[in-house]
């Protein structure tokens, strides 16, 4: 196979995966939908859940994720509640460390 082949299918493979996202995407709006009604219905009929064609679908509360900031103001705040001084420090310190800083050996390609 010569290089320009290659360089065509990565093109092709490319585009197809674009496709395939966007129709993901519209795939995962159509399930949202699907269970805000689902879970309409249970709210309605005043249920926790429903067993149909041997599936069980049970509604169970949903955590929101905290923004960013407020998660670090949240770990700060323990890291003071257990006496560790220099909490904003020690905080930037462990965040650091749970970053990968290392760069993999493998070289990547871009798609400009």
């Amino acid at each position: 196979m010569s290089i320009q082949q290659d360089v065509l299918e990565l093109q092709s493979l490319d585009t197809e995966m674009k496709q395939l996202r966007k129709q993901l995407k519209e795939l995962n709006l159509q399930k949202t939908s699907c269970e805000q009604r689902i879970i309409e219905y249970l709210q309605a009929n005043d249920q926790p859940g429903l067993k149909m064609n041997g599936m069980t679908i049970i509604a169970q509360p949903h955590r929101k994720l905290q923004q960013k900031n407020a998660r670090l103001e949240r770990t700060e705040s323990i890291l003071r509640k257990y006496g560790v001084k220099n909490s904003k420090e020690t905080l930037n310190e462990i965040m650091t460390a749970l970053r990968s800083t290392e760069e993999d050996e493998r070289p990547k390609l871009k798609l400009c």
